[in-house]
């Protein structure tokens, strides 16, 4: 009885702990964000809601048979962060952390089905998590967003067709990757344009790679690898940024799209370039978003 006793004692210390300890963060949160209003460096961690829509073109090295049209339909839930540079009335440097949940499916697609009773057709969900950054343009409330985003993602992989028949040697290709769910990479380079506070509207391109297979020391080294290069272009857009404010948000937009394009595309044939590896299921799409910060 009084080991039951003693074990409640403790068990109510600690969770008035935790309270007490909770409390303080949020008055000290508060406080952190009137200073920054203060400050004139705008509000942190605003909740955030993002829905975006496209067509999506489907590929797979070395895959002979044919993928009907799809189109992704793409949520985010997270929150953003936007404070002006330096200081700097011209640019504010944006930062938005995310979840995201999305479907790539043929009955989605605007675009005419293929006449070929053998092309796969999309059922694939997909979910991850990611971070989406750069520096916006500011014209008086009116803001241009040139931004690059990345993201961990998990898609699976579900295929029909009109035609019953199954080609082995064809359809081994994607049974490799299974009706289950597939870690890969995506990143997306796109235009954002901030209405006011509250609203704005995305043109964006996407594109994700899903690994057949997880090669832990084998990916790990190439996204480091992926990474060291991200670093030195931050360092030099850094010093442009310091100089030219509004020629820095572009080029850094323009030197990580090209960057990253170019390693996902040689991705695209050995999975964690450039230690070898698979083919991945490449989805590339154009969208068109909307977000709304609350």
């Amino acid at each position: 009885m009084k080991k039951i006793l003693l074990f409640l004692l403790l068990i109510s210390f600690i969770s008035g702990t935790a309270l007490s300890q909770e409390d303080a963060e949020k008055k000290s949160r508060k406080k952190s964000r009137k200073a920054s209003i203060y400050l004139g460096i705008g509000d942190v961690e605003k909740p955030t809601i993002e829905v975006a829509y496209g067509p999506s073109k489907i590929q797979l090295d070395g895959y002979t048979g044919e993928f009907d049209n799809t189109s992704l339909m793409d949520f985010r839930i997270g929150f953003s962060t936007a404070r002006k540079f330096k200081n700097n009335n011209v640019l504010n440097e944006f930062d938005f952390y995310y979840l995201t949940l999305g479907t790539y499916s043929t009955n989605l697609d605007f675009r005419e089905n293929s006449d070929n009773p053998y092309a796969k057709k999309s059922k694939n969900w997909r979910f991850g998590f990611g971070g989406k950054g750069g520096y916006t343009i500011m014209a008086g409330k009116v803001g241009i967003l040139p931004y690059i985003s990345t993201s961990a993602m998990w898609t699976k992989t579900d295929w029909e067709s009109d035609s019953t028949y199954s080609d082995p040697v064809i359809d081994n290709r994607l049974e490799a990757y299974g009706n289950v769910f597939r870690f890969g990479n995506a990143y997306e380079s796109g235009l954002s344009f901030q209405i006011d506070k509250s609203f704005s509207f995305d043109l964006i391109y996407e594109r994700n790679n899903t690994y057949q297979r997880t090669m832990f020391w084998k990916q790990s080294g190439s996204i480091i690898l992926q990474e060291v290069g991200v670093g030195l272009i931050d360092f030099f857009v850094k010093e442009v940024l310091d100089r030219k404010p509004v020629a820095g948000s572009i080029l850094n937009f323009i030197l990580k799209s090209a960057y990253y394009y170019g390693f996902y595309q040689l991705k695209s044939n050995e999975m964690n370039w450039p230690f070898g590896g698979e083919s991945t299921i490449n989805y590339n799409t154009f969208k068109f978003g909307v977000g709304f910060e609350f």
